[in-house]
């Protein structure tokens, strides 16, 4: 009877026998992983012809200028704009800005969304800009959010990023709100993205912006953000991280409605708190 140490008995599973089986079970896990990845990247994919014929919808069917006393929202921007990352996009940052502001004006809010899935500066510049220009009734405010993309395909470079946001602030109303480029987490995308918000902060003093600071709002929370305020893209945000970049624009908001006399800051202060009190509820 052979010994458990002897050859015979150890049969086929020699040690590299067991290590490459190892490999080759780590190479199957991560193809499954790979293959679940893509599967549910694809799920977010098919939201965004849904996401554009929406918006494409909504302003068709209520065109700001048929709407009594409605105030103009009008937004440029990239996917997230879009609200894609959520099935549903009245789940998205505009849609709850949108309500908030109704809610707080007290009188309908009309929201002409020119945003574009995938969007640049570049693209904003060439393709957004046209249209915003070319409105049939002025905008009582214009937010912008762009540059999460240009950090994803790394075109921050300066001075080209720098001459982009430029292009696109000389465009924008006075008083319109930016969002800055939110956090990336850790590595080269994260310098990226403080390369860029430093761009867009220092254009938006220049002239005259209100910035929305979404960079701080997601900062706090990496590394939980991937399984907490992500869509399964691990891209865009879900409906938790939705409202998170509706808080943060909305500080952009508030600050623009506070500076054009609309709404006063006991106002705003007791929309603060009521907020608070609903969510802790």
């Amino acid at each position: 009877m052979p010994s458990e140490f002897s050859p015979s008995a150890r049969g086929p599973w020699g040690p590299l026998t067991v290590t490459v089986g190892a490999v080759a079970a780590g190479a199957v896990a991560a193809c499954g992983a790979a293959a679940a990845y893509l599967q549910q990247r694809g799920i977010v994919s098919r939201q965004v012809p849904v996401h554009r014929e929406y918006w494409a919808r909504r302003t068709h069917e209520v065109r700001a200028s048929a709407v009594p006393h409605a105030f103009h929202l009008v937004v440029v921007g990239d996917s997230a704009a879009q609200g894609v990352g959520v099935p549903d996009p009245e789940h998205g940052w505009v849609a709850r800005v949108e309500r908030r502001l109704a809610e707080l004006l007290g009188r309908p809010v009309v929201t002409t969304n020119l945003s574009v899935s995938g969007a640049t500066t570049s693209d904003l510049i060439d393709d957004q800009l046209p249209l915003l220009e070319g409105l049939e009734r002025e905008p009582d405010l214009v937010i912008c959010e762009i540059g999460a993309n240009d950090v994803a395909r790394r075109q921050v470079a300066l001075p080209g990023f720098t001459e982009r946001v430029g292009a696109i602030a000389d465009a924008l109303p006075h008083g319109s709100v930016v969002a800055d480029v939110p956090s990336y987490g850790y590595g080269p995308h994260e310098m990226w993205v403080r390369r860029a918000n430093t761009a867009i902060r220092e254009t938006a003093e220049a002239h005259d912006l209100h910035v929305a600071p979404l960079h701080a709002a997601t900062r706090p929370l990496w590394p939980r953000i991937v399984f907490t305020h992500m869509a399964q893209d691990l891209f865009h945000p879900n409906a938790a991280g939705y409202e998170v970049w509706a808080d943060a624009l909305w500080e952009g908001v508030a600050e623009a409605l506070h500076d054009r006399g609309l709404v006063g800051a006991d106002r705003l202060r007791h929309d603060a708190e009521e907020r608070a009190r609903a969510l802790s509820a």
